[in-house]
């Protein structure tokens, strides 16, 4: 059975575009309908994710952490398109043992997964009249509940998400706007998984790791992401949805 959603006049905005989930949400969003404003850094990777939907995806390239020229995109955007929710599934990872823990690193981490989602649901729902009944998702990660050896940052800032994602949904709720947390496991085929293939050696490899369900791919994660953005979702917020294959069931 395949479930379709229907996003017709909806628009929304997503961070972390050029790859991996991000870039898959976009084309997921696009292809049910909606307007999607794409952001991320790197401009060649979302012209070609704008080739996917031309007349569905607009993009923009911008460092998330740049608050002031995320608000100048978000704020475009929106005086021609009313924005109904937004996924913010930009991130970067560093991963260190506590002998080589490196702050320059970890205010980037905090920088770019917390603060710029913090700021994304701010920019998307001031108008808290205009935003209700928009919902929003953030990408966290399984890191959050499992420990693991250099991830200690890692796993505080995706814990930060968790946290904080709580709190607003408590605060929006009056409006009827959502917001819910995602914490995929090893997802192939996106930068981090290829960055912590490269630091650690492919721990994916061992069968040990192995999900019991295998590994996950970028639709997987997408599916989910549109399920919290649809009125199908319209009675969950606050919620953390861990997608990992069974992994966490060990």
């Amino acid at each position: 059975m395949t479930v379709s959603f229907d996003f017709s006049n909806r628009n929304f905005v997503v961070t972390g575009a050029s790859s991996g989930i991000g870039r898959q949400i976009c084309i997921d969003l696009a292809h049910a309908n909606a307007r999607v404003l794409a952001l991320a850094r790197r401009l060649p990777l979302l012209q070609t994710l704008q080739q996917e939907a031309p007349d569905h995806i607009f993009i923009e390239a911008v460092d998330v952490t740049d608050l002031q020229a995320l608000g100048a995109c978000i704020q475009t955007f929106a005086q021609q398109y009313p924005i109904h929710g937004s996924v913010h599934a930009a991130g970067n990872l560093h991963l260190m043992p506590l002998r080589a823990q490196n702050n320059v690193r970890i205010e980037a981490m905090w920088k770019t997964h917390w603060l710029a989602g913090m700021e994304l649901l701010r920019l998307t729902t001031a108008n808290k009249q205009q935003a209700r009944s928009s919902a929003h998702v953030w990408i966290a990660s399984i890191a959050a509940q499992r420990g693991q050896i250099g991830f200690a940052a890692y796993s505080a800032v995706k814990n930060a998400m968790i946290a904080s994602a709580r709190c607003a949904a408590l605060e929006l709720a009056p409006y009827q706007i959502r917001i819910n947390t995602i914490s995929p496991g090893w997802v192939q085929g996106t930068d981090m998984s290829a960055q912590v293939s490269a630091l650690l050696g492919h721990p994916q490899d061992d069968p040990a790791n192995r999900p019991p369900l295998g590994y996950g791919q970028p639709k997987d994660v997408s599916a989910l992401t549109l399920f919290l953005l649809s009125d199908a979702a319209s009675w969950i917020t606050g919620a953390n949805f861990v997608i990992d294959g069974g992994a966490s069931i060990h």
